[in-house]
C-alpha cells in the first residue's frame, strides 16, 4: 500500500473513532465529506506516491512474449509481471529508448482503458515521460483499492453505509 494511502487510511480510522454521530446519516454525510476530501488528496497526489511498491521476479517464467500488440502470458502471472511486461511493450512498440527490465523493485499502477484492471510497472523515481500518454494511471480505481474498499470494509463491520467513489449517498426508506 502506498504511504499516502496508509497516512489517509489512518486519518479516517482516527476520524471514524472520535466522531461522536447517533444520527447514522448526519454520520454517513460527515464520513462521506471526509473521503472526498482524501480522494481530492490522492487525485492531487504525483504519481509515485500513490503507486503501490512491490519486487518483481520470474519474468521468463509468465511471460511468452512482450512484442506486438499486447504482451502474451502463461496462465497465473502475477499482475506485477504483466505490468513489467506492459512497459516493455510499449518501449519495444514505440522504439523508445529506455531499457527493458525484467525484474527487481518497481512501483505498480492501474491504468485506464477498456475491459479488466491492467497495470503498468516502473522503476522507482523512474515514471517514463511517455507513461501518461501511452498507459495513464487511473487515479479513480487506485483510490478505491487503496483506500476507499479498506475503509468500506471497516464500515461495513461496524454496520454503516459503505462510501461510493463518486461522493454520492444511498440510503434506505426502508
Amino acid at each position: 500500500t502506498p504511504k499516502l494511502a496508509r497516512e489517509e487510511l489512518k486519518n479516517l480510522i482516527r476520524y471514524l473513532l472520535e466522531l461522536d454521530e447517533t444520527n447514522k446519516f448526519r454520520f454517513v454525510q460527515k464520513m462521506n465529506i471526509k473521503i472526498q476530501n482524501s480522494k481530492r488528496l490522492f487525485f492531487d497526489a504525483d504519481v509515485e506516491d500513490i503507486s503501490s511498491s512491490s519486487s518483481v521476479n520470474g519474468y521468463y517464467k509468465y511471460v511468452i512474449s512482450d512484442d506486438g500488440d499486447a504482451p502474451k502470458f502463461f496462465p497465473k502471472a502475477p499482475y506485477q509481471v504483466k505490468g513489467l511486461a506492459l512497459y516493455n511493450n510499449i518501449i519495444k512498440k514505440h522504439g523508445f529508448s529506455d531499457e527493458n527490465l525484467y525484474g527487481g523493485k518497481m512501483k505498480i499502477y492501474v491504468i485506464k482503458g477498456p475491459g479488466s484492471q491492467q497495470y503498468f510497472a516502473y522503476q522507482s523515481r523512474n515514471l517514463p515521460e511517455w507513461a501518461e500518454k501511452y498507459a495513464p494511471i487511473d487515479r479513480s480505481e487506485m483510490f478505491k483499492i487503496h483506500i476507499l474498499e479498506p475503509f468500506n470494509r471497516i464500515l461495513s463491520a461496524i454496520g454503516y453505509q459503505e462510501l461510493e467513489t463518486d461522493g454520492n449517498i444511498q440510503m434506505s426508506l426502508f
